[in-house]
């Protein structure tokens, strides 16, 4: 959480200005770093200001700002040069825990208690930066002392019953901050401890919902978005109601803004109700017709609505909507995944019609880039097998080895699949064998014995391929090429005479 300051010269001077924070806070969010989280677009809220939205701990601000900056008395020309260079310090300490050092700002704010073990400023800074290590007890202690040294900070007071709170369950956190927030006086506290524990747990859903809370409360509605965009993220199916509730009322109050119409409609989604959720989004668009990321939610409801259609068996509505997806935002990233879903219920289709050409060229479909979803490919696994078995049954043993084998690329732990590539490449290979196609029977036999060992039978067979492709190499004269099949043809069957025999033979000729 970033932090700031506080006085620039003397105990009283800090006092006051710990004061003076706490009653002018300008609520805020952090510079805090979060793996996998990006910026939400911008968006317009009453009066028809544009504001940039970088997530609850961009747009939110800085709820330890002061009105008159960083640590200074405001009146630098006052200032002795000992006065400005602890400001200084002091600045420099914030600005490395606020970038991730807490340890490094820690050690800054230590050495200006060095010179003073009662500079409540630099007591604050510490406190803070075990806050930011989420060293809670260390935390306390710091607080303890400032607020001993400067008893009427409320400020101060705050940061030190925080700092006892975040020593409980998430649970216990959340449930004082919702009492805290009943009180206007303790609010900003509350908030800060909310913050504080998002910092601790980024997916507590319900710290989100209690931050959205304050702030509506608060009257903060750019502030409420963004804890609703977090909550949003982290809600489950037990919580989106509760967002979706939030959400609806904040559309209600600002019936203009394309970013609370495009949150209502992500939410409206993620609950399942798609037709709703397309019209909130066609409304977010409307508002804000260039704005890409608007643009992106829209295509991903139509794409949703799509993969609900296909899952109910109604692929022409699936279609439509694709078609729309598609004229919105032609490279969504969902659109393959959804195509690939349709085409695979269509190929499902023609299979139990035994239309096994059509099947085949929807599967090609569905197979060239499948959703990432196991239960998907293995459907699709399934009806290769079924279309290579038609293949086979009518004569094409290698269109028939070519569907069993996306099978098993699709389902690399399908027992079928393996059983299937094996028997009709063995079969294969031993045809090749027959017309001395050796070069051909060693492809199959490799890959028969490669997906599928029940039992020696596939090494020995790989063997004897080997083997006469070696003794057809020795007699083109191709000694090198001979012994390089009888080694290989005797590590895959030690036990035969014949082979040893060969690569005895091949060896001292070659001399």
């Amino acid at each position: 959480m970033a932090i700031t300051a506080v006085s620039s010269v003397g105990i009283s001077v800090a006092s006051s200005l710990l004061t003076s924070v706490s009653e002018s806070l300008a609520v805020t969010g952090r510079s805090r770093r979060r793996s996998g989280k990006t910026a939400d677009p911008s968006y317009i809220l009453g009066g028809g200001t544009s504001v940039d939205v970088g997530g609850l701990y961009g747009s939110l601000g800085n709820l330890l700002a002061a009105q008159n900056g960083l640590y200074a008395s405001g009146n630098a020309q006052a200032e002795s040069l000992a006065a400005q260079q602890r400001s200084a310090t002091l600045n420099s300490a914030t600005d490395r825990i606020n970038k991730g050092d807490p340890a490094g700002g820690r050690a800054e704010a230590k050495a200006l208690l060095e010179a003073n073990s009662d500079d409540v400023a630099a007591l604050h800074v510490v406190g803070q930066s075990y806050i930011a290590e989420q060293n809670y007890a260390q935390a306390e202690r710091a607080f303890a002392h400032a607020s001993a040294l400067a008893p009427s900070s409320s400020l101060l007071r705050g940061e030190l019953s925080n700092a006892r709170t975040l020593q409980g369950s998430d649970a216990e956190v959340v449930a004082t901050a919702r009492i805290q927030l009943k009180n206007p006086s303790q609010r900003t506290a509350a908030l800060r401890l909310l913050l504080h524990l998002t910092d601790r747990s980024p997916d507590n859903t319900d710290a989100y919902l209690a931050l959205a809370d304050g702030f509506e409360t608060g009257g903060q509605a750019s502030a409420l978005l963004d804890a609703l965009q977090e909550a949003l993220r982290t809600a489950d199916d037990r919580k989106i109601s509760d967002v979706l509730e939030r959400a609806q009322r904040l559309a209600r109050s600002h019936p203009q803004a394309a970013a609370v119409h495009n949150l209502l409609g992500r939410a409206l989604q993620k609950a399942g109700r798609n037709d709703e959720a397309i019209r909130e989004l066609e409304n977010a668009r409307t508002l804000a017709p260039y704005n890409n990321a608007f643009i992106s939610s829209l295509a991903d409801a139509y794409v949703s609505r799509a993969e609900s259609k296909v899952r109910s068996g109604n692929v022409l509505l699936a279609t439509s909507d694709l078609t729309a997806a598609a004229a919105i935002d032609p490279g969504h990233r969902g659109l393959a995944a959804a195509s690939a879903r349709v085409a695979g219920h269509r190929a499902g289709r023609a299979v139990a019609a035994q239309q096994f050409n059509k099947a085949l060229v929807e599967l090609r479909k569905a197979s060239f880039r499948p959703p990432d979803d196991a239960n998907f490919q293995r459907t699709l696994a399934a009806l290769y097998i079924r279309v290579g078995d038609h293949f086979k049954n009518d004569g094409g043993d290698s269109q028939a080895l070519t569907n069993y084998t996306k099978a098993l690329r699709l389902d690399p732990s399908s027992s079928i699949a393996k059983r299937k590539v094996g028997e009709l490449a063995r079969s294969l290979g031993l045809a090749a064998i027959a017309t001395a196609d050796y070069d051909r029977a060693i492809s199959f036999l490799e890959q028969a014995y490669n997906t599928y060992r029940p039992d020696g039978t596939y090494a020995a067979d790989l063997a004897k391929a080997y083997d006469l492709r070696g003794q057809q190499n020795k007699t083109l004269g191709k000694l090198d090429d001979a012994i390089k099949d009888f080694t290989k043809a005797f590590s895959l069957d030690p036990t035969s005479a014949s082979i040893s025999a060969n690569l005895s033979a091949a060896i001292l000729e070659k001399g």
